[in-house]
C-alpha cells in the first residue's frame, strides 16, 4: 500500500485547490493500492477560506456586506466548532469583485463588517487572510466599521479610502469596539512589504489593481500620511513592519488599530490543517501551482509546503502549469522535490487552454500513476 498527500494550490482562473483534490480522487478509484490524503492548500490568498473549511469542522456564516465600492454583496466567512473566525479579504474587498479596478476608490469596510459579526458571534479569535485586496486603504474602512473614527481638516468624520488618506488629520480610536480588546485579531500574509515607499504597498501591488504612474504615486503619499497621523495620534509606528504593506496597508491597519499580529499565511495554514501530521507516513506528497518559478520558492505555497517535506524527510512532486525554472534550479532550492510534472509543457497561452484545464491536469496524473506503478 502505497500513501499518498495531495496539497496542491490552486491554477489561478482555471482549477481550485479543490478542483485538483477532486480530479486526483476520480483517477485514484481505479488504484486501489495507493491510499490518498486530500488537503486543500492556499497562502493566504483566495481559496484559503475553502482550504480551512475542508479541513476544520464547522460552519460557514452568510453575510450581506459592503464590496469595495461600498455596494451590498453577499459574502461568508468561516467558524469553527471553537468559535475561531476565519475571513479572506477577497471576499469582501477582492478583485474579483468588480470590473472598474481603481484603489484610490476602494474599500475594506465590508470585512470590518465581518469582524463585528464574528465578535458578536463571541469570537476570541479572528483569522484575516489578506491576499488578492483590490485597496490600498491602509484598513481604515475595516476599522470605521467597528468604530475607529477619522476626521478631515474641517473636523469632520469620513471613511478614508485610497486617494483620501491624504485628509485625514485626527484618528479617535477611543469609541472602537471594546470588545476588540479582548479579540486576538492575525493578519495572514506572505509579503514583507513595508507600509509605504519604493517597496510598499502602492509601488509593489498598486499597478495589479488598477493605479498607473500617477496614481501610484499619490497612493503612496496617502499611505506615508497615515502612518505619519497613527504614530501621532494612537503612538505606535507601524510604517516599516515587515508585511505592514499586505492587502494595500490592512496589515499596517491591524497592527496599529487592534494591536493584531501578522503571520505568515501558508505556515499558519499547514499548522491549521495539521499538514506534518497528515505527511508524516507518506510516501509522496504531491503539490503545484499554475506557474512554477523564482517567486514560488519565497514565501509562497511552494515554499511552505517543501520545507515541510525537507524537515519530515518526505519526498515531493510538482504538477504545475508550467515551470519557468529547470528540475535542477528547483532541486537546488528545495532537496526534497523527485520531479516535476508539466501540464502545460509548451506553454500555450492562458486563453487557448482554460477550456481545457482539467483533462490537462487529468493528463499529468496519468502521466504520474505511471511513474508509481
Amino acid at each position: 500500500m502505497m500513501k499518498i498527500v495531495i496539497a496542491s494550490d490552486s491554477f489561478k482562473g482555471t482549477l481550485s485547490s479543490l478542483d485538483i483534490c477532486h480530479l486526483f480522487k476520480d483517477e485514484l478509484v481505479k488504484y486501489p493500492l495507493i491510499k490518498a490524503a486530500y488537503l486543500p492548500i492556499a497562502d493566504g490568498g483566495e481559496g484559503s477560506l475553502e482550504a480551512i473549511a475542508f479541513s476544520l469542522k464547522g460552519r460557514y456564516i452568510n453575510l450581506t456586506a459592503k464590496n469595495p465600492y461600498f455596494v451590498d454583496i453577499d459574502s461568508r466567512y468561516f467558524l469553527d466548532d471553537n468559535n475561531v473566525a476565519y475571513l479572506e479579504t477577497a471576499s469582501t474587498a477582492g478583485l474579483t469583485l468588480i470590473e472598474d479596478l481603481n484603489p484610490a476608490k476602494t474599500t475594506t469596510f465590508g470585512l470590518g463588517q465581518q469582524v463585528l459579526d464574528a465578535i458578536n458571534k463571541g469570537s476570541k479569535k479572528i483569522y484575516i487572510f489578506l491576499g488578492g485586496s483590490a485597496t490600498n486603504d491602509g484598513g481604515c474602512g475595516l476599522f470605521a466599521a467597528l468604530g475607529t473614527k477619522f476626521y478631515n481638516g474641517r473636523n469632520k468624520e469620513f471613511i478614508p479610502v485610497g486617494s483620501t488618506l491624504k485628509d485625514i488629520v485626527r484618528i479617535d480610536n477611543s469609541l472602537v469596539d471594546k470588545r476588540l480588546e479582548g479579540i486576538e485579531i492575525i493578519g495572514m500574509c506572505d509579503v514583507d512589504n513595508p507600509m509605504h515607499g519604493p517597496q510598499g504597498a502602492a509601488y509593489i501591488y498598486g499597478p495589479q489593481k488598477g493605479a498607473d504612474n500617477k496614481m501610484v504615486i499619490e497612493l503612496d503619499k496617502g499611505l506615508k500620511h497615515l502612518a505619519a497621523i497613527i504614530k501621532k495620534d494612537l503612538h505606535i509606528d507601524v510604517a516599516s513592519n515587515p508585511g505592514a504593506g499586505a492587502a494595500g496597508g490592512i496589515g499596517a491597519g491591524i497592527l496599529a488599530f487592534a494591536k493584531g499580529t501578522l503571520k505568515s499565511g501558508i505556515e499558519t495554514i499547514l499548522d491549521l490543517i495539521a499538514f506534518d501530521n497528515a505527511i508524516e507516513d507518506a510516501d509522496h506528497v504531491i503539490s503545484g501551482e499554475g506557474r512554477l518559478d523564482e517567486q514560488s520558492f519565497y514565501g509562497k505555497t511552494i515554499k511552505g509546503i517543501a520545507a515541510r517535506c525537507q524537515r519530515n524527510n518526505r519526498k515531493l512532486i510538482l504538477i504545475v502549469g508550467s515551470s519557468n525554472i529547470s528540475f535542477k534550479e528547483a532541486q537546488e532550492k528545495c532537496p526534497c522535490i523527485e520531479t516535476i510534472i508539466e501540464t502545460n509543457p509548451d506553454h500555450i497561452p492562458f486563453t487557448d487552454i482554460s477550456s481545457r484545464a482539467s483533462s490537462m491536469y487529468k493528463d499529468a496524473i496519468h502521466r504520474f500513476l505511471s511513474m508509481m506503478v
